[in-house]
């Protein structure tokens, strides 16, 4: 029985063709669905776009960026990978056929997991592959709620397994399902398409991928005045921001003077301040990854 067989009779989906990464058919399906790795930019948990910049891409009033380097490198280098998977647990099977299925409870709920696993039992679960720079010590949570998404869509409630190339070494992920938290994000992803449907965004966050949208989509500049009914909320906005800024540099001064010279500065043994200098410049103070 082919793959794509076993996982239809599981009852929660269907195949709804091979699509390879990046080609038109992919594309295009993409932009009449909803697939994994856009669920947590519907939750505002992607560090990359928000659900404010989900919306105007499927509504096709903005064009989505051109994939990076990293992105490319990323899908140039996930069949290795998953050569590197087999190799490392050589009595699983591993089934990587650019598969995407679509949810018999919702047709536009989309799933195109990089590849399915069996093991000695014949139970199938969710492989997904991810390539970065940066060193995991744990799975950022915009791809677990990824890899939840297929779970739910495919049936595939097994634990799923996030295989990575993390700061030049390999780990493995276990995501374990959960059926309580599916259930909040099925509801914001339902909502979602019904703001699609009414063409109404969703509300904005504070996100730099909201601004950077509406500055995308803004006409050009008119001699007009305005009155805006944030106006307030605008201006306390600004007056909390430049006292917290001031606030920030009074620390940072004195975390300096503290430091007095010593490389990394630390809060209850965790390193969350280093200096750094340019040339033969004084040093200057800097945050560590994730202050």
């Amino acid at each position: 029985m082919k793959i794509a067989d076993q996982i239809e009779d599981v009852g929660k989906c269907v195949l709804i063709g091979q699509f390879p990464s990046g080609s038109p058919e992919w594309l295009e399906q993409r932009e009449s669905g909803i697939g994994g790795s856009e669920i947590a930019s519907i939750l505002n948990l992607s560090p990359y776009k928000s659900a404010v910049t989900l919306f105007y891409e499927k509504l096709g009033l903005l064009e989505p960026p051109p994939a990076t380097m990293p992105m490319r490198l990323g899908n140039l280098l996930e069949p290795a990978i998953i050569e590197a998977f087999r190799e490392e647990y050589p009595t699983i099977t591993v089934w990587h056929e650019n598969l995407t299925f679509a949810s018999l409870e919702n047709p536009r709920f989309r799933a195109n997991p990089d590849a399915i696993i069996e093991d000695q039992a014949g139970n199938l679960s969710i492989l997904e592959i991810k390539h970065t720079g940066q060193y995991w010590t744990e799975l950022p949570l915009h791809y677990k709620y990824q890899v939840l998404w297929y779970q739910y869509v495919t049936g595939l409630t097994n634990p799923a397994t996030l295989y990575a190339v993390t700061g030049g070494s390999v780990r493995a992920f276990s995501v374990e399902y959960d059926e309580t938290l599916m259930e909040v994000v099925k509801a914001a992803v339902t909502a979602f398409c019904a703001l699609l449907d009414a063409e109404q965004p969703p509300t904005y966050d504070g996100s730099d991928s909201t601004y950077q949208t509406i500055r995308e989509l803004s006409p050009g500049i008119r001699d007009e005045e305005i009155e805006l009914s944030i106006g307030f909320e605008l201006l306390a906005a600004k007056q909390m921001f430049d006292a917290a800024e001031k606030n920030l540099q009074k620390y940072k001064s004195m975390a300096l003077d503290e430091m007095d010279g010593a490389r990394v500065g630390l809060a209850n043994g965790v390193p969350i301040v280093m200096l750094q200098s340019r040339g033969e410049g004084k040093p200057y103070l800097t945050f560590t990854k994730g202050n």
